[in-house]
């Protein structure tokens, strides 16, 4: 017997060739088995393959992450332990084990509205004092002609200042924030160098710096555990349909041999909505009609040798409404893809496509009276399920797609260039 792992359009390609339980981890929580043998991972769906003649019997038990709660085994035809709460044991007599058919085990979780909050929750912004309105409530003093990168708790407003181009280790330059993955890097850059610094993203350590000997285009540049990926352009891009021409280079960071301008790779494409998260490379298109009607969505994962984007997920699908032609952004966040778009009416639509689990992509939120009228999504990032959109002017949004809630702040100081990190105690 083995395990194994496919997505859910995967699963419609299968063959059947005797006996299987198929089991879904959907987001929320895991699949435990007692035996530790056919464990399911959130987001998962697992594939049992049980021997013909030979019996079968494991117990497993519905394990929900923090903040979530179990809601019971899925009741539907050929599930086992349909509306049952605690585990589930399942047995099949070797007599049974040789039929060729599926049966399944599906576990239910949604978010619990009683969790207390056990993380704390950050953004990084970079500031030019040039703007009277930076920290304007808060107790904070700076050069006149220096560029900051502050780290802001969001819940108790404590600002901390993390970098500046005044920093001995650098020459004047201008200063950009990373959150990747739970790390945090802040990349410098002046005419011929870029230099990238890791540090420890709770307590502010050092950790170690390179430099890059290329410019980067902020438009298409992603960090994949040590790599950075980026364009180098040679060409404009178009601004209809993303594409530019150049080439497309990797840098490994932080391993002492990185220096230089990279490696470049096969593909020479971009479509301007690079990112990563959990060690992958994505990239996203989006497209729809000038009069609203049709919205194209195309989700791809890059490979990491070659650059060259495989499709995720492509579809079309009807919209209704007008949106702006380019008030868009993606964020990837473990197996989601979430998407930030603003209609030409001023509402702000937050978007979720969740790999192996949604067959379109789901609207999670729509603005209403919870925004102030001219407030414009500039900024925009997201981190263990929340998305963070700022519009420059102090004020801004923090959706939770955990469990469905949106809270407005103000945190008393202009947000320009923000990167959000959500960090376990």
């Amino acid at each position: 017997m083995g395990i194994k792992y496919f997505s859910a359009a995967l699963l419609l390609l299968l063959l059947v060739q005797g006996c299987r339980l198929v089991q879904t981890a959907p987001e929320g929580g895991s699949i435990v088995s007692a035996s530790g043998s056919y464990d399911c991972a959130e987001g998962q769906t697992c594939i049992i393959d049980m021997t013909a003649g030979r019996s079968f019997g494991e117990t497993f038990t519905a394990t929900p992450r923090s903040g979530y709660v179990f809601d019971g085994w899925k009741q539907d035809a050929g599930h086992f332990c349909g509306g049952k709460l605690g585990t589930c044991d399942v047995v099949m007599l070797d007599s049974l084990t040789g039929y060729e058919t599926d049966l399944f085990l599906e576990a239910q979780f949604s978010a619990d509205p009683d969790a207390v909050s056990d993380v704390t929750r950050y953004i990084y912004i970079a500031t030019s004092s040039s703007d009277s309105n930076y920290f304007r409530d808060l107790d904070i003093s700076f050069d006149s002609s220096t560029q900051y990168i502050f780290r802001i708790n969001i819940d108790t407003g404590e600002a901390v200042e993390v970098d500046s181009n005044y920093s001995p280790s650098y020459a004047r330059s201008t200063i950009y924030s990373y959150t990747v993955d739970d790390r945090y890097y802040i990349r410098e850059e002046y005419s011929t160098q870029h230099n990238f610094t890791e540090y420890d993203p709770a307590t502010l350590a050092y950790r170690s710096q390179i430099g890059v000997f290329e410019p980067l285009d902020d438009r298409c540049s992603a960090i994949v555990g040590n790599t950075s990926y980026f364009y180098r352009i040679e060409v404009d891009y178009d601004p209809f349909f993303g594409n530019s021409g150049g080439e497309f280079m990797k840098l490994d960071l932080f391993s002492g041999s990185g220096s230089g301008a990279g490696t470049q790779l096969p593909q020479n494409e971009c479509y301007y909505n690079l990112g990563s998260s959990n060690g992958v490379l994505y990239d996203a298109i989006y497209l729809h009609d000038w009069d609203g009607s049709t919205s194209a969505f195309g989700f791809y994962q890059r490979d990491q040798s070659s650059g060259v984007a495989v499709p995720i997920a492509e579809f079309t699908q009807p919209d209704g409404d007008d949106y702006t032609e380019y008030g868009y952004s993606f964020h990837y966040d473990g197996n989601s893809i979430f998407m930030v778009r603003e209609k030409t009416t001023g509402e702000i639509e937050i978007v979720r496509y969740r790999q192996g689990i949604d067959s379109l992509p789901q609207i999670l939120y729509v603005s209403g009276s919870d925004l102030p009228a001219g407030f414009n999504p500039f900024y925009r990032d997201a981190n263990d399920g929340y998305v963070v959109i700022s519009d420059g002017e102090g004020f801004m949004l923090v959706f939770n797609a955990n469990n469905g809630s949106a809270e407005y702040l103000d945190l008393g100081t202009d947000i320009y260039d923000m990167q959000f990190l959500h960090i376990s105690d």
